[in-house]
C-alpha cells in the first residue's frame, strides 16, 4: 500500500535511517555520521537487507527481487559529536528519494529540534497522562 518504508534503527548505539523505496527498487541508508565505507555500514547493511527481504516473504507479500536493489547513501546533513543522531534521524524522516529536496538541519539547529520533539510528545492528543501536562503548563521557574 506504500512505495516507500521508512525504518529508523539503532545499531550499536547510533540511529541511522534505512529506507526501502520500492517502486523505485532501491534501499537508502542516510547516515549523520558514518558513511558507507566505515566498518559501521559493512557490517550492517547486508544484515538489514536480508532481515528486511526474509520479512517481506514470511508476510507472504507480492515477490520482488531485491536482491537486485542497489544499496544507496545519499548525501545528507552531518552531525558534529556522536551523540545527536536520534535528532539527525528523525529530521531524516522526511527525505523523499524520488525527488530529493535538501534537508536543511544542521547542528545548530539541534537543541531547538530537541525542545519542539519534547513539547510535542508531551502535549499531543496521544499522550494520556492529564495530570502531568497539566502539571507542566502549570510550572513557573
Amino acid at each position: 500500500m506504500s512505495d516507500k518504508l521508512y525504518f529508523p534503527t539503532l545499531h550499536n548505539e547510533h540511529y541511522f535511517l534505512f529506507v526501502v523505496n520500492i517502486k523505485g527498487r532501491t534501499f537508502y541508508f542516510l547516515d549523520s555520521f558514518y558513511d558507507e565505507n566505515i566498518s559501521y555500514h559493512k557490517n550492517i547493511k547486508k544484515k538489514i537487507i536480508s532481515s528486511f527481504t526474509c520479512t517481506w516473504y514470511e508476510t507472504q507479500l507480492p515477490p520482488m527481487e531485491s536482491n537486485a536493489f542497489p544499496a544507496v547513501y545519499p548525501k545528507v546533513p552531518q552531525q558534529d559529536n556522536d551523540s545527536d543522531c536520534g535528532i539527525f534521524t528523525l529530521k531524516l524522516m522526511g527525505w523523499y528519494p524520488r525527488n530529493p529536496a535538501p534537508i536543511v538541519f544542521s547542528p545548530k539547529d539541534v537543541p531547538d529540534a530537541r525542545t519542539r520533539y519534547a513539547v510535542d510528545l508531551m502535549y499531543s492528543p496521544y499522550n494520556t497522562l492529564y495530570e502531568e501536562k497539566k502539571s507542566v503548563k502549570e510550572f513557573r521557574l
